[in-house]
């Protein structure tokens, strides 16, 4: 997509720390004046803001932006007063040489390299020195955030358009080979609690990136408003950035076309969300620090731990790597969907870390 004559921005934020947090927030600019000022930019990209960063990496394809100079500003950084931003300027995808380095220790502060092209690169920043009470908080401020938009979304309903075309762009795969089969046997339990069937009610489907491998693996039950967030990694998706689905718009593009196409059942059925199997380290030091806040042992099967809007850790698991895209789904398709809220989040206690949305 073309804007004023040039080609957007292309980048990735990799926020790579202990805790894998995701908390600075910076704009990247092409600059016009050919001297890096970041001053009457043409491109900028806000990452706090971008629906697309759902992951804790995120890497679009390189575009030529066309310019003589580029800069970055650095908007905001992680509360805490040692965090170091320290932004490398890559011209390969790849990440393996930076042409560029830059340490930014306070919000507000801009970085440029005068008269040099910053043409199709990638920018990554990492962050040093971060505290777990501060993932938590800035998790619980994002959480807030992200509910807030929510709710904005379910006083006027609108829809995001175009994943479905997008959905196209993938092929489609039942790795059982079968078209009904049972969901994850280590979610079964909670499954039956919630009063769902599991004996071949579920179907499982992979999305896959034109050198066949892996972007979206999920598992599905229209019929009983049920949506499974099992294996997805989007570094696996080799199409161009334009032509790319967020995890949570493929969730909600294929758990719409089994609805209509397989099920012939109404979509504002969905009524709970889970992430299987997390891995996420981000998602994981917050279920740790959750637990912590609890007293309890994350580890012991049956420990579970259920939140709703009036707790902070309701917030903080919601902007977690693993709990956003039931915000964005919500949000992003308010309309279709009539309208739903996320109620409660329940962390499932046990070595595999598991956790679900109810939506209503």
């Amino acid at each position: 997509m073309k804007i004023a004559g040039l080609y957007k921005v292309v980048y990735a934020l990799i926020v790579a720390s202990k805790l894998q947090a995701q908390t600075v927030v910076f704009s990247s600019f092409a600059s016009t004046d050919g001297k890096g000022s970041c001053s009457g930019a043409l491109l900028q990209s806000n990452i706090e803001d971008a629906a697309d960063y759902e992951e804790d990496v995120y890497v679009s394809s390189c575009q030529s932006m066309n310019t003589v100079a580029g800069c970055a500003f650095v908007k905001q950084i992680d509360k805490s007063t040692d965090n170091i931003c320290n932004l490398n300027v890559y011209s390969d995808k790849s990440c393996s040489k930076p042409i560029h380095k830059f340490s930014v220790t306070k919000a507000g502060a801009s970085v440029s390299s005068p008269g040099v092209s910053w043409s199709g690169v990638t920018i990554e920043c990492r962050l040093d020195k971060i505290k777990p009470q501060d993932a938590f908080s800035d998790s619980v401020d994002k959480g807030r955030r992200l509910f807030g938009k929510l709710q904005d979304a379910r006083k006027t309903p609108n829809d995001r358009t175009g994943g479905d075309e997008l959905l196209k762009g993938y092929k489609s795969r039942e790795p059982n080979g079968k078209d009904l089969l049972n969901p994850p046997f280590d979610l079964v339990p909670e499954l039956r609690k919630l009063n769902v069937k599991t004996d071949n009610q579920f179907r499982d489907v992979e999305l896959v990136s034109g050198k066949n491998k892996l972007v979206f693996g999920d598992i599905y039950s229209p019929l009983q408003g049920v949506l499974i967030a099992d294996n997805n990694d989007r570094r696996n998706d080799d199409k161009p950035a334009d032509q790319q689905l967020s995890l949570s718009e493929a969730l909600f593009w294929e758990y719409h076309k089994l609805a209509t196409e397989k099920d012939s059942t109404d979509i504002k059925k969905l009524h709970y969300l889970f992430r299987h199997n997390i891995i996420n380290d981000e998602t994981l030091e917050i279920i740790k620090l959750v637990y912590s806040r609890a007293g309890k042992d994350e580890d012991k099967a049956g420990n579970d731990l259920e939140f709703d809007h009036s707790v902070d850790d309701f917030f903080a698991l919601l902007a977690s790597p693993n709990g956003r895209a039931a915000a964005y789904i919500l949000t992003d398709h308010a309309g279709a969907l009539g309208s739903k809220d996320v109620t409660k989040v329940k962390v499932l206690g046990g070595k595999s870390k598991n956790m679900y949305f109810t939506l209503g």
